[in-house]
């Protein structure tokens, strides 16, 4: 029964270990609608020529998922609207990359 009970008791263990894992990550795609949001009404804003709204979602998404595509892109769009070409092309290759 020792041996039996030791197993049981390992086997618990190993399923709380494995539930706190995978509730750490949790967090982390709890955040992806709040930043397809924040990259929806980023690309509205831009649509709208309200380019430093725009930027100002797109770097909010960013914080959140720094290596959203579509938010990169969008940076990018929005930083040669503003006549910033160099931070423009340092995105679009982050981007890219």
């Amino acid at each position: 029964m020792g041996v039996l009970r030791a197993i049981t008791i390992s086997s618990l263990a190993l399923a709380v270990v494995a539930v706190v894992l995978l509730n750490s990550s949790l967090p982390a795609k709890a955040q992806a609608p709040e930043v397809q949001v924040l990259v929806a009404k980023a690309i509205l804003a831009y649509d709208d020529k309200r380019f430093d709204e725009a930027l100002s979602l797109l770097q909010d998404a960013l914080k959140l998922d720094p290596n959203n595509i579509e938010a990169l892109y969008y940076t990018g769009l929005t930083y040669l609207a503003l006549k910033d070409p160099s931070h423009a092309a340092e995105v679009l290759e982050q981007a890219r990359a």
